[in-house]
């Protein structure tokens, strides 16, 4: 898709997205909290998934009180242990 121009695709559904975290997929999320205390509700990760690090690109607040943080994925912008050498 990117050699067609394709930049960037928006998917939601809590499977897809789980499936696509799995399989290291994702290189960016952008997570919106809003300010209601539901005291309940859907998880956002569901338990068993694997652990990923996961970098602050930048955040912002709207009058409204959401408040969205984009996040990347550490895997697509740190260099990897194969590509820099062993340091063990």
């Amino acid at each position: 898709m990117q050699t067609s121009g394709v930049q960037s695709i928006y998917r939601d559904g809590s499977n897809l997205v789980r499936e696509a975290l799995e399989k290291n997929l994702v290189d960016e999320l952008v997570l919106s909290w809003i300010p209601v205390v539901l005291g309940s509700g859907i998880r956002l990760f569901e338990e068993g998934l694997s652990p990923s690090r996961w970098r602050l690109g930048h955040s912002r607040s709207f009058q409204s009180g959401i408040v969205q943080a984009s996040y990347r994925n550490a895997h697509f912008t740190e260099p990897h242990a194969e590509c820099v050498g062993n340091q063990a």
